[in-house]
């Protein structure tokens, strides 16, 4: 079977589902003047965001088998049950009245959005879905979007119904790693990467650090030594960006040889404990010294 053959089966099976569930997410992103409290909730909704795109990105949900898509997706039972993660999803976000009434959101009228744009820890994963679904659904000839809620953006009314909506997502979002897991560390580069993408804004990444201390306490440690990091200005010498640059060279240098294993240390001091956050073309890992 060739790709274009292959590709087509994918987009007439879970990627367009997938593809909508995603954009979901984007519609309680819309740019509010937040409170701290309410962009937290808002960040946290942005890590399950983020957790569904790393896992759609490890599985291969948009490859073909030849291109190491996970075999898992043509065992008729498990794609069954994901299919069934996605419409959950999709009927979760798709239903303004529960919206509204049990999950404690509200409409906001266009006209008052503010003309800004902020980085969320799933921007960079979205926009490289987005460019590989857009280049698969032009050479299949089809289109699939999400319909009229698209122009309906969300705000919060009710912090403790909005947290019933967090754990709903949460959990369905476990479902599809339940159904194909996702080893952590495969899991964690994906998502080290998305921190990654928010230097030099160490704002940001404090809110990202204090948003995912208590699920995912990893991210949290990496998002603050990135913060930390951006803070000071400086690594070991080098600006902040040129030591993303050679991260990125570390990991670039992967698909050019395998022996030569670089590793980039990098020890910030932060609330007393002392973090190494090492890059090699092995894995990403953070762990307390």
């Amino acid at each position: 079977m060739d790709p274009i053959t292959t590709s087509v089966g994918l987009i007439l099976g879970l990627a367009p589902m997938f593809s909508v569930c995603l954009e979901y997410f984007q519609y309680f992103k819309s740019a509010q003047s937040f409170s701290v409290d309410l962009e937290l909730l808002i960040l946290k909704l942005d890590i399950e965001h983020e957790r569904m795109i790393a896992w759609g990105e490890a599985n291969g949900i948009l490859k073909t088998a030849d291109e190491g898509r996970n075999p898992g997706f043509d065992i008729p039972s498990k794609n069954d049950l994901i299919k069934r993660c996605l419409s959950s999803i999709h009927s979760l976000f798709g239903d303004s009245k529960k919206l509204q009434e049990y999950y404690g959101l509200k409409a906001i009228d266009g006209n008052y959005l503010e003309a800004t744009n902020p980085k969320f820890l799933s921007t960079s994963g979205l926009r490289s879905f987005r460019k590989s679904y857009s280049r698969i659904s032009k050479a299949t000839g089809s289109q699939n979007k999400p319909g009229v809620l698209s122009k309906t953006r969300w705000s919060i009314y009710d912090k403790a119904k909005f947290m019933v909506l967090l754990s709903d997502i949460n959990r369905l979002v476990d479902g599809l790693y339940e159904v194909l897991p996702v080893h952590n560390k495969v899991r964690d580069e994906i998502v080290f990467k998305a921190i990654r993408s928010l230097v030099p804004d160490f704002k940001r990444l404090r809110l990202v650090e204090t948003a995912s201390e208590d699920k995912y306490s990893t991210w949290s440690e990496v998002a603050s030594l990135m913060a930390a990091a951006s803070e000071a200005g400086t690594i070991e010498g080098r600006s902040v960006g040129q030591w993303v640059e050679e991260l990125d060279d570390s990991q670039d240098a992967k698909s050019e040889t395998t022996s030569d294993r670089r590793n980039y240390p990098t020890k910030v001091n932060i609330h007393h404990f002392e973090y190494s956050f090492h890059f090699t073309d092995i894995q990403s890992r953070c762990y307390k010294l």
